[in-house]
């Protein structure tokens, strides 16, 4: 992040947009290192990237005065996020919930 602002400056917008999806199985079948392996990349991927994101927002607003604001998130996810498809329980992308936290989060 900090090579990143000194070669650019602020830090404007972040994509997530990287998702695994593992061979369909019933949830019964899923092992748990399949859906560990899942987890890691589209849960905890996607939550890793908008709390350093975050983190840099904080430090940028807290240096300027008044603050900018203009920041955005975008989540990218599917269908099967919102509904689910059969045989792909270990597939989820916490993109609605965790976007919708970060925006109505305070600054300070």
């Amino acid at each position: 992040m900090r090579s990143f602002k000194k070669t650019f400056g602020r830090l404007d917008g972040l994509v997530n947009s990287a998702g695994i999806n593992l061979p369909s199985r019933e949830a019964h079948l899923v092992q748990p290192d399949l859906w560990d392996q899942t987890m890691n990349t589209n849960a905890r991927g996607t939550y890793a990237f908008c709390r350093y994101f975050a983190a840099a927002v904080v430090a940028d607003e807290e240096s300027v005065e008044p603050p900018s604001g203009g920041y955005s998130v975008v989540n990218v996810g599917s269908n099967a996020s919102l509904s689910g498809y059969a045989n792909s329980s270990a597939y989820v992308r916490p993109s609605l919930s965790l976007a919708s936290s970060l925006a109505r989060a305070p600054t300070q």
